[in-house]
């Protein structure tokens, strides 16, 4: 397989390949170990929950608003800087919390942290890119990235509990040092040097700062729903003028950080809308139905981690099933199948009202929702990324990947608020609540469903466009 951009063509590729899971499992286990240390952490620091939870806010919004920056970074100055750079950070930002019991900081420590993701996310999308040409091996690369966010959330839920509950929250930053230092050994070892590709006197420096402020301003508001409806209203009229100011700055500057022309490239538009849903579709299948098995199978928190083996083991099958789908079908076919598996959670509010009095066949139900929402991100995300980034214009591939990875976030933010509004509806029956929630998210997929058909390019079968 030839080898071009960030790895020489001798090379190993194995290195690589691990080099891609580990970082998503560096992500994603990141995740995972604060979501499982939040509570320890306010019981023992004497903190609420409102203040808490800002250990795991102050990396997502970090991360997500300086996607796109970190994106044209990569573009600038090459795969393997920003990579190392983005590791080093990530690794910094684990030692306050590792050594010290204030939160005032340990919060820097997690800005530190969003903002080493936001580095090393782009970085690895560029690497697949670069690394993999176009085709079947492109495809099992996604998968690999694809599957690392899943071991690493899924498998840090679960290790993330085992070390909390035997070292203590600590235990969780300690995790996360040893992830990054992991990182940033392989990376060394694995990616090859280089110099700037392009100077930095031209960066679009005022693009940088609004789409920066953008993005994080309404994760912000998108994550705050439930703190009262003026500080979401006046957060998102932020985001709104910061994102419509972004893209004047971007039509009349001469070097824009992420050009809008790209957007007429095939399938891009779509696949940002695409993957927004997807990963809101992702969050509120997951969220619901992990209060469906608690609420209705009565299953205990600290047991429903277990739910997550079987999804684990649904996205590495998927992970290895994909590619090779892509291969015989049309990747629009394969995001169809995709969002047809959140249309079968349309099962689940259809049963809904017989798991009142049955616990067992709740656990069930919810198990099930949590396999296909594997499934369907596995898919999605896979399809997505490889189209997106095959139509992008070489010098802007890295800042398009970071682009998908902005709106992605934004709509893990939408997941949430989709899934707490729902659930809140009727707060007086939890039969409509679940059933609500679920045809919620049913009916969204069938919209995705038809922006596939409608926007989404028909190209061919990875087979029949190498025959041609």
């Amino acid at each position: 397989m030839p080898v071009t951009g960030a790895v020489p063509h001798r090379k190993s590729l194995a290195g690589v390949r691990i080099l891609i899971t580990l970082s998503q499992c560096l992500s994603g286990g990141d995740a995972a170990f604060m979501t499982i240390s939040l509570a320890i952490i306010g019981r023992q620091l004497h903190v609420g929950p409102s203040v808490v939870q800002w250990l795991l806010s102050a990396e997502l919004l970090t991360c997500g608003g300086f996607l796109v920056l970190g994106g044209r970074l990569v573009d600038l100055l090459g795969i393997r800087r920003m990579f190392l750079v983005g590791a080093i950070l990530f690794t910094l930002g684990a030692l306050p919390g590792l050594l010290s019991t204030d939160l005032a900081l340990i919060l820097p420590g997690r800005v530190l942290a969003g903002l080493g993701i936001a580095c090393v996310n782009p970085a690895i999308l560029g690497l697949i890119v670069e690394t993999f040409p176009k085709g079947v091996g492109r495809d099992r690369a996604f998968g690999l990235f694809s599957l690392g966010q899943n071991i690493g959330f899924f498998g840090g839920i679960m290790l993330g509990g085992m070390v909390v509950t035997l070292a203590g929250w600590h235990g969780a930053f300690g995790m996360d040092l040893i992830l990054g230092s992991a990182s940033m050994a392989l990376g060394t070892t694995c990616l090859s040097p280089g110099g700037a590709r392009q100077s930095l006197k031209g960066l679009d420096v005022p693009g940088a700062v609004t789409a920066t402020l953008g993005v994080g301003l309404l994760i912000f508001a998108l994550s705050s729903f439930g703190s009262g409806l003026v500080t979401v209203t006046w957060a998102l009229l932020g985001a709104a003028l910061l994102l419509s100011v972004f893209a004047v700055l971007e039509r009349r500057t001469a070097r824009p950080l992420l050009p809008l022309l790209v957007f007429r490239a095939p399938n891009i538009g779509a696949s940002a809308a695409l993957i927004l849903l997807i990963n809101a579709l992702a969050i509120a299948t997951m969220v619901s139905s992990l209060f469906y098995a608690q609420q209705l199978g009565h299953l205990p928190p600290a047991s429903a981690a277990f739910l997550f083996v079987p999804a684990l083991v649904v996205a590495t099958m998927a992970a290895r099933l994909v590619p090779r789908a892509l291969a015989r079908f049309a990747p629009r076919s394969v995001v169809l199948a995709g969002l047809a598996a959140y249309m079968a959670v349309l099962v689940l509010a259809l049963v809904n009202g017989e798991t009142l009095n049955a616990p067992r066949l709740a656990f069930a139900m919810a198990l099930v929702g949590i396999c296909l929402s594997s499934f369907g991100s596995v898919a999605g995300i896979i399809t997505v990324y490889a189209e997106a980034t095959a139509s992008a214009p070489m010098a802007d591939r890295g800042v398009v990947s970071a682009m998908l990875l902005a709106v992605a976030q934004i709509g893990g933010a939408v997941g949430v608020a989709v899934s707490a509004a729902t659930l809140a509806a009727h707060p007086a029956g939890v039969t409509e609540n679940f059933a609500l929630t679920f045809v919620t998210i049913a009916a969204a997929a069938s919209l995705g469903g038809a922006v596939t058909v409608v926007f989404f390019k028909a190209t061919q079968p990875r087979l029949a466009a190498r025959a041609h």
